[in-house]
């Protein structure tokens, strides 16, 4: 607000709406900073940092099996959270680079790592399950299949989930004009337009007459103006990724979950309540168009368990420091100086998953961070998907492959199906290939084939190529 001017007062309930966002997104950020420097930026690069986050009330009467009003509605000091995953990152293999033995990450954008790292989370929680300790379990039993039946699995009612993310994801999500952002996020004025530093290709956004664009390449009509609504292909230098935007990517999840289909054998769908990015970048229009309000015109034919999720959109006043805009301050501020820096992305991730028995934090131990060492962390090459420190001797084998890539996604689903071998879960599948696998959950994939139909909005979604998912673990 300008000078003499003062900020209109929030109302309580927006009020605790924003501390719900700027805590999460501390808890994050706090995390991830006790992380090893493994994986991490060097001088003047910038990554992206997401996590996610489960909340639930304080009050152990609450913690009983009913679905209760979204936890963006309460205070923060009423609830608990929970770091259940986190990663950085903002690279993807080009085609070229792609394998069909499961062991490279094709994708080591920040939200589609900490989803991967979450669904790890998941297999410990389905293993929690089954050894019958179900006191930290964040799974329950669903409803009943028929009488007398054992059920599936879901999310227990009192627990929500929110992702938080350092920057607007790249696809629709970064079109929006200069200003909305700032405004809608709650600031005052319109942010100063940001300089130009490095001309990489990697950039997730740039800024030019007053529009912020995403880097992200459009599928079909690429003339369409600024690219609104569209599929897009994340942006790269040089051989073409197939990876679609983040943008697509969350607006896939609030259809499909974000267990994916080995889990989906197991579990009802697991959506997020609650979608937190930087206020810097951060436009409610924008972020409701890409990650829901796109896909209405097929919401009537998407069968339960599947929903059209819409999550609530809040933003953060916490900023991240390595990214793109704190580093690019620094970069500046270091111009005319004997240092030399060029600002980049990073070419590292980290990835981590909460242990299967971390415990839930007060507001005020959130806001210091959860403990790293409850957990497992990797650092990887995002122009590669193996694990850092990967040698030419070491490629493509089992030390150089991430705890999260498919093929160990695989091995643990292929675990937990020999745990639950006295059916004590209903599944259909059996340990096999992996892309028998992902199509052996009918609803999963009667729905898959709604939500890219020839009457869907994402029609233009690429095909995986089946070679490249035909391997067991």
């Amino acid at each position: 607000w300008r000078e003499g001017m003062s900020a209109p007062a929030e109302p309580p309930g927006e009020r605790g709406r924003r501390d719900l966002g700027d805590l999460i997104s501390q808890l994050v950020i706090e995390t991830y900073k006790t992380l090893p420097k493994s994986g991490k930026p060097n001088a003047g690069e910038w990554t992206i940092l997401a996590g996610i986050v489960a909340t639930r009330v304080k009050c152990k009467a609450s913690h009983e099996d009913h679905a209760p009003s979204p936890h963006s509605s309460l205070d923060p000091s009423e609830l608990e959270f929970r770091l259940l995953s986190l990663a950085t990152g903002n690279k993807c293999l080009g085609a070229s680079k792609l394998r069909g033995d499961g062991r490279v990450l094709n994708d080591s954008h920040a939200e589609v790592l900490a989803r991967r790292a979450f669904m790890s989370f998941l297999y410990s929680q389905v293993e929690l399950f089954l050894e019958d300790d179900r006191h930290l379990c964040l799974l329950d039993r669903s409803s009943k299949l028929d009488q007398g039946a054992a059920s599936r699995l879901r999310l227990k009612h009192a627990c929500q989930l929110h992702l938080y993310v350092s920057q607007a994801p790249c696809g629709d999500a970064s079109n929006f004009e200069i200003g909305e952002a700032n405004l809608e996020g709650g600031g005052g004025e319109a942010p100063a337009k940001r300089i130009k530093i490095s001309t990489d290709e990697h950039r997730a956004v740039e800024i030019s007459d007053n529009v912020n664009r995403t880097g992200a390449k459009t599928i079909g009509n690429e003339a369409a103006g600024r690219g609104e609504s569209l599929l897009s292909i994340k942006p790269g230098r040089g051989d073409r990724t197939q990876s679609l935007s983040c943008s697509d990517k969350i607006a896939r999840w609030n259809v499909l979950g974000l267990q994916g289909a080995l889990l989906a054998q197991l579990m009802d769908p697991v959506y997020l309540r609650t979608v937190i990015v930087s206020e810097a970048t951060y436009s409610k229009a924008a972020l409701s168009r890409a990650l829901h309000d796109r896909l209405v015109t097929i919401q009537d034919q998407i069968s339960p368990p599947f929903i059209l999720n819409e999550p609530s959109l809040l933003s953060s006043r916490i900023s991240f420091p390595s990214s793109r805009e704190s580093v690019e301050k620094a970069v500046l501020e270091a111009v005319g100086t004997q240092k030399r820096l060029q600002c980049n992305p990073a070419g590292s991730s980290v990835n981590w998953t909460a242990g299967k028995k971390s415990r839930w934090l007060s507001c005020e131990e959130a806001a210091r961070g959860a403990s790293s060492q409850d957990g497992e962390s990797e650092a990887t090459i995002g122009g590669t998907g193996f694990r850092l420190g990967t040698t030419k001797k070491s490629l493509g084998t089992d030390a150089s492959t991430s705890r999260i890539s498919k093929l160990n996604l695989l091995r643990r689903h292929c675990q937990v199906l020999e745990l639950n071998k006295s059916r004590e879960v209903p599944c259909k599948g059996s340990a096999g290939r992996y892309i028998s696998l992902k199509r052996s959950c009918e609803e999963y994939t009667k729905n898959r084939a709604v939500l890219f139909g020839a009457a869907s909005p994402f029609h233009a979604w690429p095909v995986n190529d089946e070679a490249l998912e035909d391997f067991t673990a």
